[in-house]
């Protein structure tokens, strides 16, 4: 069975989501999966006794939960994006509202789906600065394993700001009342700006 050009981009979408994500879940899971020093076996660190390593585990997964909403939402407009629109290199980005221009359904469903993946990113933001703070003093506090425990710190808090500030960045130009870019991806490593009508849309 041959795979039309939609089908690819869905699937591309899917293999890229999952790479970052199995990424970006060990950069929330900071007090799992940091090196420490005496943290004994794993289930120590699954069901800890102290109150405070609870507290930090429990964080680490609201933080996951976070990005996990995080994705979904960049997967439910990024489908959108490739079943009802589609990229010409020959047009400038914004020809996007003059391909729309008589489907004011589309633009009204993208801009909705982008002011929501905004504040997802904004709260997302937010619950990961907590979890950084939180699971860094519970770690160096207990556990702090030297230059190792710092380096893997510092490399989950580069790797999930960079995305969270990669997709703010994007965002925030779309969702600007006078930009004429509404439909940037997210999900690749340069911002790609769909700007026409997919031929293969069905009213």
């Amino acid at each position: 069975m041959k795979l039309d050009a939609n089908q690819v981009e869905c699937i591309n979408h899917v293999v890229f989501t999952c790479i970052e994500g199995y990424k970006v879940a060990m950069a929330c899971m900071l007090v799992v999966f940091v090196p420490q020093y005496n943290e004994g076996t794993f289930l120590d660190i699954l069901l800890p006794k102290l109150f405070v390593k609870k507290m930090a585990l429990v964080v680490n997964l609201m933080t996951l939960i976070m990005f996990c909403c995080v994705y979904i939402i960049e997967s439910i407009r990024q489908v959108y994006f490739i079943q009802q629109l589609d990229v010409d290199h020959h047009v400038p980005d914004t020809h996007i509202r003059i391909s729309l221009q008589s489907k004011p359904e589309i633009i009204e469903k993208i801009k909705a789906l982008n002011l929501l993946y905004y504040r997802i990113i904004l709260a997302t933001f937010l619950v990961y600065f907590v979890n950084t703070v939180f699971s860094f003093s519970v770690i160096v506090y207990f556990h702090y394993n030297g230059i190792t425990t710092l380096t893997n710190l510092v490399s989950s808090l580069l790797l999930v700001n960079g995305k969270l500030y990669y997709n703010y960045k994007i965002l925030r130009k779309c969702i600007d009342p006078s930009s004429e870019v509404i439909s940037l991806s997210t999900t690749l490593n340069e911002p790609l700006a769909y700007n026409i009508l997919d031929h293969h849309y069905i009213c």
